[in-house]
């Protein structure tokens, strides 16, 4: 029999977006972009958080990231979203593949005067972070004729720790 009240969560394409499942050391459906000497990956446990994805960058070099395959139904609404937390540096998440470049860029606070001259980019939107604390990140996009992108998250060619967790990407109306 079926509920009065419908389902209305979209279903989350991200797989192991919590980072809980780990295999050989990896996030279970993560896969770590490496970048230059200097950047690491790694999935610790955090009090209150458990595992999260971890990128830690001590060059002001291309990072690492993690990374995953996701598919996409054409010209759809979809809604990457979150939780972030940064150091220092330019942290970033975005969904990419051939015709789809969207990027978010998370700065600190005490960097962000500089921002306001790229905000009405298409290319780049940037949000506000206090050193250490996490906070939710989100962004919108349409797949046009994109079925498959990869969603990545790391650091932006800046010294600094990198953190993420409950990663969700989910079809929106």
């Amino acid at each position: 029999m079926l509920s009065a009240h419908a389902d209305t969560t979209e279903k989350n394409l991200i797989v192991n977006g919590d980072f809980e499942q780990m295999e050989n050391g990896v996030a279970a459906g993560w896969t770590v972009l490496k970048g230059a000497s200097g950047s690491i990956a790694s999935f610790p446990a955090e009090p209150g958080k458990g595992n999260i994805g971890r990128v830690d960058n001590t060059q002001n070099t291309q990072s690492a990231y993690l990374s995953q395959w996701v598919k996409l139904e054409p010209h759809q609404n979809y809604r990457l979203s979150l939780q972030a937390a940064m150091s220092s540096g330019k942290l970033t998440f975005a969904a990419g593949s051939t015709g789809l470049n969207k990027r978010m860029f998370g700065e600190l606070t005490e960097e962000l005067p500089m921002a306001p001259l790229f905000w009405d980019e298409s290319w780049l939107a940037s949000i506000p972070f206090e050193p250490g604390q996490w906070r939710e990140a989100s962004m919108e996009f349409n797949s046009g004729d994109v079925t498959k992108v990869l969603i990545t998250l790391g650091g932006f060619f800046s010294k600094g720790s990198y953190l993420f967790d409950d990663v969700k990407l989910v079809k929106i109306p």
